[in-house]
């Protein structure tokens, strides 16, 4: 079995009662074999119960762990992406009311494949990582999204 982020061999790990985790002998990433992941449409039936809500305080708190040393770090009127924004783009919101431009895109909920194409002085990308069916592969195309001296967070 390859890693589907360093391709190097992985080796069995572990397995519950839906399915086994393979870890890199590399990077040590932890994954679940390509057969066992869920379809595009099993993903939005799991994502359509969260309640991540622009008005809700404990949501924006929890974002600001990202947006309060991100805004730290920006210039005024920096342009950004929020990667895997969801079905209620919250960062991106809290970002503009900081005074920066994000755009947005999410696999289900915003497909908006010309967003990433362009050149950002930051991504966000949060609870996303842990969601990818091709790490590498999106991974390179966040950091080609990325100026020279660009976050990615």
């Amino acid at each position: 079995m390859s890693c589907p982020l360093c391709h190097e061999d992985a080796a069995f790990f572990f397995e519950d009662e839906r399915r086994p985790y393979h870890q890199c002998g590399q990077c040590e990433l932890i994954f679940v074999p390509a057969e066992h992941l869920p379809t595009r449409e099993e993903e939005k039936a799991q994502y359509d119960l969260h309640e991540n809500n622009p008005e809700d305080s404990g949501y924006r708190r929890f974002l600001g762990r990202l947006a309060d040393p991100l805004l730290e770090k920006l210039p005024p009127g920096s342009v950004g992406l929020d990667f895997g924004c969801g079905p209620g783009p919250t960062l991106s919101l809290m970002l503009e009311e900081a005074g920066h431009q994000v755009a947005l895109f999410d696999p289900i909920y915003r497909p908006n494949s010309e967003a990433l194409e362009g050149q950002y002085d930051f991504v966000t990308a949060t609870e996303v990582f842990e969601h990818l069916h091709y790490p590498r592969r999106d991974l390179e195309v966040l950091w080609n999204c990325l100026r020279p001296g660009g976050w990615l967070g």
